[in-house]
């Protein structure tokens, strides 16, 4: 067997009879890797007892050995069992050379269900795995394909987004399937039995993950908490979003920082000057706390660092991610020198 595909493993048409003795799920897109082992547990079960025939573990919570019992195990009052193992990603050496003895002659009593969200298995349990059954990873969708997961994910739940709501939806939350699911359900129930949804409604309803990363980046900057903002950085860049969406929001943020802080030496209201520059109402204490956290000068060259970390985006060989890396520890160490001047 090989590896397989999202559409092939969600198809409607697809019977509990052709199922594999053994799926390997894994892969960034966590939200899919649940999705998919949802369906192929309940196809497998086909309304058979749920608490006799499933067992579901973390990878290292039992011996290996004690789950492939359990999945040669004859099934009560059902065709199939499911033995599912979460994490496998986290599986030890030892642990490997039982199972890959399984997965060389796995039973048709047993679906094995081994997944590891937000992970990629090890190429060696993939080829263990592909001998008699079927592997797929998965990954974020591309920034074409949001539209469509979006109108899947909101029929689902009864109700319709136009062009603009699904441009909104995938700008403020990216490509972050799980977020745009429970984001969607939120306004499914505030929206009640009326099925098209307004932009008013998302606006309302929808916090921009990507703004609320770059308040905790920013905070992580000014305190030169350095390290964590790589980990944050890096996490934005996995889930889709290129360093060149990152920017502008990164010198909107730091422009309207500049402004608080003359604003500030002014004597002027932060709370009437948040407002009137466009930050939202749930941010503002977040941004108060950061305009004190900065001084102008800091502010002024981390703004020039980031007109040039710009232009090197758009010019430069250098792989993206170690430019955004080189930006992050000059961001971090000129708010350190600022904190030292103030001090």
């Amino acid at each position: 067997m090989a590896s397989t595909n999202l559409s092939a493993l969600l198809d409607p048409k697809l019977a509990p009879d052709k199922l594999k003795p053994v799926y390997l799920l894994h892969g960034q897109e966590a939200f899919l890797v649940e999705l998919v082992a949802s369906r192929l547990t309940e196809l497998a079960l086909d309304n058979a007892p749920r608490d006799f025939n499933l067992d579901r573990v973390q990878a290292g919570e039992a011996k290996i050995g004690l789950l492939i019992e359990n999945a040669r195990t004859v099934p009560m009052m059902a065709k199939r069992r499911i033995v599912r193992i979460d994490g496998v990603d986290r599986l030890k050496d030892h642990d490997l050379g039982p199972l890959k003895d399984y997965l060389a002659a796995p039973v048709d009593s047993c679906l094995l269900l081994l997944t590891a969200a937000g992970k990629r298995a090890a190429p060696a349990l993939t080829r263990a795995v592909n001998k008699h059954g079927a592997t797929a990873e998965f990954k974020p969708p591309r920034e074409r394909e949001l539209p469509g997961w979006i109108d899947k994910l909101a029929a689902q739940r009864g109700i319709v987004l136009d062009s603009e709501g699904r441009a909104f939806l995938a700008r403020a939350i990216g490509s972050d399937l799980g977020k745009i699911a429970a984001e969607l359900e939120k306004v499914a129930l505030y929206a009640g039995e009326r099925k098209q949804i307004k932009i008013e409604d998302l606006r309302a309803l929808v916090a921009d993950v990507r703004i609320d990363a770059l308040y905790k980046l920013t905070d992580h900057l000014a305190a030169g908490q350095v390290e964590q903002a790589l980990v944050l950085v890096d996490g934005m860049l996995g889930q889709g979003t290129h360093p060149l969406q990152i920017m502008p929001l990164l010198v909107r943020h730091y422009s309207q920082l500049l402004q608080g802080v003359q604003a500030n030496a002014r004597g002027d209201d932060l709370s009437d000057l948040a407002a009137s520059i466009g930050v939202r109402p749930f941010l503002i204490r977040q941004f108060i706390g950061q305009v004190r956290s900065f001084d102008e000068p800091t502010l002024e060259q981390c703004l020039r660092r980031l007109y040039q970390t710009d232009q090197m985006l758009k010019s430069s060989r250098l792989a993206p991610g170690l430019i955004m890396e080189r930006l992050m520890l000059k961001l971090g160490r000129a708010a350190g020198t600022g904190r030292g001047q103030r001090q």
